[in-house]
């Protein structure tokens, strides 16, 4: 079972690898927002499945609301506080009146959640395009997502021997700091070959903070998922799982990668 998942996993990245390069290489502002679009809104609806708000008007409204955040968020920052303040007001309304009070505050709390969680957190990830290079920081920002995984798969099936924690207890810590490692490594390369910036002693640090957010990213899903007795949140990426399964750490590295960028990066 687990060499078959091992197939699966690198079989989807022998495909998903190149059509990611093309569209991080290729693509424009429009493309990139698409594809954000679509991971933003497949997680969501994982995500409304596991938190058991399975009607297709409850999907409808929250895709809809979801998309309008993202947009907003990324285009038009200034106007965020519109759209979510009409979020609260119609969305939430339509909560309390179809679910009733017994209810609503424990329903109203994780649309809430998913709505910041989905389309806020991937925005950062979208805002990056805007920077100088910006496409090669996403791209360091995927490697380090990937090795980080990667690293903590194999370290940890390797070497693992002390448990993490109970949130995902597959998870061991040496294959946390396998990650790491794997985080550090891909940032020096990708900065060493592609951004080129003297600041290398910040992208230590980017690569060490960048790993450590992907695998809470990654934890903070498992919670989730745990919470409501689900393994995986979807079946569509084989080996993978479903989108929140796959992109957990973007949630997390994509607004600390954004903010080093702004803040550590200055006339870059």
């Amino acid at each position: 079972m687990a060499r078959s998942n091992l197939f699966l996993r690198v079989l989807s990245a022998i495909i998903l690898i190149p059509i990611a390069l093309l569209i991080i290489f290729k693509g424009n502002i429009e493309i990139f927002f698409i594809v954000i679009s679509i991971i933003c809104i497949g997680s969501l609806l994982e995500y409304l499945n596991i938190i058991e708000m399975k009607a297709k008007i409850d999907k409808l409204l929250s895709s809809i609301f979801a998309i309008l955040i993202l947009f907003i968020f990324v285009f038009y920052e200034n106007y965020l506080a519109i759209i979510l303040s009409a979020y609260l007001c119609i969305f939430l309304t339509y909560v309390l009146f179809k679910y009733g009070t017994n209810e609503f505050v424990c329903r109203a709390g994780a649309n809430i959640l998913g709505m910041i969680y989905f389309p806020v957190l991937l925005g950062f990830t979208l805002k990056i395009f805007f920077f100088e290079k910006g496409n090669y920081w996403i791209f360091m920002l995927l490697v380090l997502n990937w090795l980080t995984d990667s690293f903590a798969y194999f370290v940890g099936i390797s070497f693992g021997k002390h448990h993490f924690t109970e949130i995902s207890p597959k998870k061991t810590v040496e294959g946390l700091f396998g990650g790491v490692l794997g985080g550090i490594l891909s940032v020096l390369l990708i900065n060493y070959f592609f951004i080129k910036s003297d600041k290398w002693i910040g992208i230590i640090l980017l690569g060490f903070l960048g790993s450590v957010f992907g695998q809470l990213g990654d934890l903070f899903e498992s919670g989730i998922k745990r919470s409501f007795g689900v393994k995986d949140s979807g079946s569509i990426i084989p080996g993978h799982g479903g989108f929140m399964d796959r992109f957990d750490s973007l949630f997390f590295t994509g607004p600390l990668f954004y903010f080093f960028i702004k803040f550590y990066i200055k006339g870059y």
